[in-house]
């Protein structure tokens, strides 16, 4: 997702007020509203969609890891702070690759 997402508590309401969005927007581009739901931003439709299809794969995916490991009474594995700040930094290069030209 190339940014860590934004979590706001239920008590704020940004389509009654969007003044809170200036104070984060700028590091994120996945804000989640808490019983209401989550935007996606991307610089292209197919960006935040491609954004919106990582999020959800990727909620479902800590949802049956969590249950697997709490039936097999096992601890999951988590991604370390530093492991997470190589994603972000190098999230571009998924999505906009470099071209390779085939030399002969």
């Amino acid at each position: 997702m190339q940014k860590p997402a934004q979590y706001l508590p239920a008590s704020i309401n940004v389509e009654e007020d969007v003044s809170p969005i200036k104070t984060f927007i700028q590091n994120t581009n996945c804000i989640i509203m808490k019983r209401h739901g989550f935007t996606v931003l991307g610089r292209t439709v197919s960006e935040a969609y491609h954004r919106t299809c990582v999020l959800v794969s990727e909620i479902k995916r800590n949802i049956i890891v969590e249950q697997l490991c709490a039936a097999n009474g096992k601890t999951p594995e988590y991604i370390t702070d530093a492991e997470l700040a190589h994603m972000y930094t190098h999230g571009d290069a998924v999505m906009y690759p470099k071209l390779v030209k085939k030399t002969d």
